[in-house]
C-alpha cells in the first residue's frame, strides 16, 4: 500500500537493505523517500525436503545460514559478512 500511494503521489522511493552498499552504486539524481528492508526480516517457510526456503527481503543471510544449519544443510553462495547481508 505504501508503494502505491507514493508512486500516485509521484514520489521517488530508494529501496535499500541494511544500507551497506548505498554508497557502491549511483543514487537516483532525487530521492523523495529511502526504504529500508531491515525490518522485514525473517524465514516464513521452510521446506527441508524440498531444499526451499523462503524468507523477507530484509533477512540476513546469517538468518538463514542457521535454521538450514539446524537440518544439516548449508547456505551458498558464501559471502564476506552473512551478519550484514540481507
Amino acid at each position: 500500500a505504501f508503494l502505491r500511494a507514493a508512486r500516485d503521489a509521484g514520489l521517488v522511493v530508494l529501496p535499500f537493505g541494511l544500507g551497506t552498499k548505498v554508497d557502491e552504486r549511483p543514487l537516483p539524481p532525487r530521492v523523495d523517500v529511502a526504504l529500508s528492508s531491515a525490518r522485514m526480516a525473517g524465514v516464513v517457510a521452510y521446506e527441508p525436503a524440498e531444499g526451499v526456503v523462503t524468507a523477507l527481503a530484509g533477512t540476513r543471510l546469517a538468518e538463514l545460514a542457521r535454521v538450514l544449519a539446524a537440518d544439516g544443510r548449508r547456505l551458498a553462495p558464501d559471502v564476506p559478512n552473512p551478519a550484514v547481508t540481507t
